[in-house]
């Protein structure tokens, strides 16, 4: 009797180890499936080329230009935030969702590459230009999706007058999803008499 008790027992426990054994497995085998087909960026590798023309003041003469890289969680209160605020506090406007921030200074016909860890917590990366002018042709900032970005390749920018813009990315943006079609709205019923009158009149 004890010797059948003691089989029961220790097929009891192989099956638990089993299922514990599998249950690791199929965690490792999803955790590879990700790491083959989505890996995880961790660099921030920017590539930022100014033309000979960047920043002109009042004379149009060019002058050297502050960039500033944001790694941030989702990026909507920096798409909410003017050009003002973000020049005066962009840390009291970023809030919580601001997790690193790096600056730097271009000159004209001079280029900066950028190899920044990344915050494993990030969403997007910002790109400002903080320019002499911030009139109606200034584009003065850029939001980048992590997906967008490459372990190994940088994503390339370039600024020009008062304009920061993309030159080429490891990857391509999200398409935004495409637009339902609204089906027509059917015509309100008519009432009984209308109705008839109606049918009537096509005869």
């Amino acid at each position: 009797m004890r010797h059948a008790l003691r089989i029961m027992l220790l097929l009891l426990v192989l099956g638990l180890a089993g299922c514990g054994a599998w249950q690791y497995v199929k965690d490792g085998s999803k955790a590879l499936t990700e790491a083959v087909f989505y890996p995880r960026i961790k660099t921030v590798k920017l590539d930022v080329t100014a033309r000979a023309a960047l920043n002109p003041d009042e004379q149009g003469r060019s002058l050297s230009v502050v960039v500033r890289v944001y790694q941030l969680r989702d990026g909507k209160a920096f798409r909410a935030a003017s050009y003002e605020q973000i020049l005066g506090d962009d840390k009291k406007i970023l809030g919580d969702e601001l997790l690193a921030r790096h600056d730097f200074v271009l000159t004209p016909d001079s280029s900066y590459s950028l190899d920044q860890p990344l915050d494993e917590n990030a969403g997007q990366i910002a790109v400002v230009a903080l320019f002499r002018q911030n009139g109606p042709q200034t584009i003065w900032r850029i939001g980048l999706p992590i997906s967008v970005l490459d372990n190994d390749t940088p994503a390339k920018l370039e600024v020009k007058d008062s304009q920061i813009l993309i030159s080429q990315l490891p990857h391509p943006l999200p398409q935004p999803a495409a637009a339902v079609p609204q089906t027509p709205a059917s015509p309100p019923p008519q009432p009984a008499s209308a109705a008839a009158a109606s049918k009537a009149k096509g005869k």
